[in-house]
C-alpha cells in the first residue's frame, strides 16, 4: 500500500481557514509581514502557493497580534530580529513597574540613610554629654571617696591609743591639767595672801591706839 504523499502547498482559502481568518485578512499580513510565498504558474491563476514553515510563521504572527497585543510595526521587529519586542508588553509593564518599585525604594532608602544620619549626630552629641556627665559624677564620687577616706584615717588615728596624735593629744591634757593645777594654786596663794592682809589691816589701829595711850 503506498504511503499518502505529504501535502507541499497550500491555496489560499485552505490556509485561512487552517488560521480562522478571511482570505482577505490572510492576504493582507502576507504582503504587510513580507511572507515569501510562490505564486501557481500551472493554471496561469497565479495565486499564491502556502508552504507549511509559511503557515507556522503566519500563526505565530497572529498569536502575537491576538494573545499578546503586538502591534503590526512591532511584529515586523520581531519578524526583522530585534531583540527588544521579544519581551512582552505585559512584561514590559511589569519590568517597568518593578523599576519604578526599584527606584522608589532607592529613594526611600536615601531618605532613610538621611534620617539615619541625622538620628546618629543627634545619638552621638547625646552620648557624648552623657560621657561627660558621668567623668564629671565620676570625678565628684572620686572627690568624695578621698574626702571619705582621709575622713576615716583621721577616726583611726584618733582611735589608735599609740598613734603620734593621740599621744599628742595626751600631753596637751596633761599640759592642760598641770597648768589648771598651776592656776589653782595661784588662786589659792592670792587668796590667802588677801587674808593675810585683811588680818594686818584689822590689827594695825589697835597697835596705833596702845602706842598713843601710852605717850600719855
Amino acid at each position: 500500500m503506498e504511503q499518502k504523499q505529504e501535502k507541499k502547498y497550500f491555496k489560499p482559502g485552505e490556509v485561512a481557514k487552517i488560521l480562522d481568518v478571511s482570505t482577505d485578512l490572510l492576504r493582507k499580513y502576507t504582503d504587510h509581514f513580507n511572507i515569501q510565498t510562490e505564486r501557481s504558474k500551472d493554471d496561469g491563476t497565479g495565486y499564491r502557493k502556502y508552504t507549511k514553515e509559511n503557515i507556522e510563521e503566519l500563526g505565530e504572527i497572529l498569536r502575537l497580534v491576538r494573545e499578546e497585543n503586538f502591534s503590526w510595526d512591532q511584529v515586523l521587529s520581531w519578524k526583522n530580529g530585534d531583540e527588544e519586542v521579544f519581551v512582552k508588553i505585559e512584561e514590559k509593564s511589569r519590568l517597568e513597574k518593578k523599576i519604578d518599585r526599584l527606584l522608589e525604594k532607592e529613594e526611600d532608602q536615601e531618605s532613610f540613610n538621611e534620617r539615619q544620619e541625622q538620628f546618629n549626630m543627634v545619638l552621638a552629641r547625646t552620648l557624648d554629654e552623657v560621657m561627660k556627665e558621668l567623668k564629671s559624677t565620676k570625678a565628684q564620687l572620686a572627690a568624695s571617696e578621698e574626702r571619705n577616706r582621709i575622713m576615716e584615717e583621721k577616726i583611726e588615728l584618733l582611735s589608735d591609743p599609740n598613734s603620734d596624735i593621740s599621744q599628742l593629744e595626751k600631753k596637751l591634757d596633761e599640759q592642760n591639767e598641770r597648768a589648771e593645777a598651776r592656776d589653782r594654786l595661784l588662786i589659792e596663794s592670792y587668796k590667802q595672801i588677801q587674808e593675810q592682809n585683811k588680818r594686818i589691816l584689822e590689827q594695825k589701829p589697835e597697835s596705833k591706839r596702845k602706842k598713843r595711850f601710852g605717850l600719855f
